[in-house]
C-alpha cells in the first residue's frame, strides 16, 4: 500500500487513526528519521534526501504522544528548546502548548522524571 498525500505549507497536520496504521512511520519519514525504500517524501518539491537534515528540521516539527520530561522543574524543560528564553517566552510557549499556568502551576512547579510529580 502506498502514500499520496499533499500537506499545505505553514499549516499544522495532524495524523490520526488506529495503532498500527503507520502514524509514527509517516511522522519519521516526513522527519528524515527514516528514508523511504521506494517513491519519495518531498518539501516544496525537494525530496528530503537532498536536503540538509537542518532545513528538514527547520520545515517538520513532530509531537508525539508519549511524555518526555526531565527530572527538573516546567520552566527548565520547556528551555531545553532554548535555554537563553525568558520568562515572558517560555510562558507564551506554554499557553500555546495549550497548558496554561495557575491553580498551582508555574515555572517553578518540579515535574519530576517523566513527569511522575504532575497530574
Amino acid at each position: 500500500a502506498g502514500l499520496d498525500a499533499t500537506l499545505p505549507a505553514g499549516r499544522m497536520t495532524a495524523l490520526v487513526g488506529p495503532s498500527g496504521s503507520g502514524k509514527t512511520t509517516v511522522a519519521r519519514l516526513l522527519a528524515r528519521a527514516a528514508d523511504v525504500t521506494g517513491g519519495s517524501v518531498r518539501i516544496g518539491g525537494v525530496d528530503v534526501r537532498d536536503m540538509a537534515l537542518a532545513d528538514v528540521a527547520a520545515n517538520v516539527s513532530t509531537v508525539f504522544q508519549d511524555v518526555h520530561l526531565l527530572a527538573g522543574t516546567l520552566g527548565d524543560n520547556v528551555r531545553i528548546a532554548d535555554p537563553d528564553a525568558d520568562d515572558a517566552a517560555v510562558v507564551d510557549a506554554l499557553r500555546r502548548a495549550g497548558l496554561p499556568l495557575g491553580d498551582g502551576l508555574d515555572l517553578d512547579t518540579p515535574v519530576g522524571e517523566g513527569g511522575r510529580q504532575l497530574s
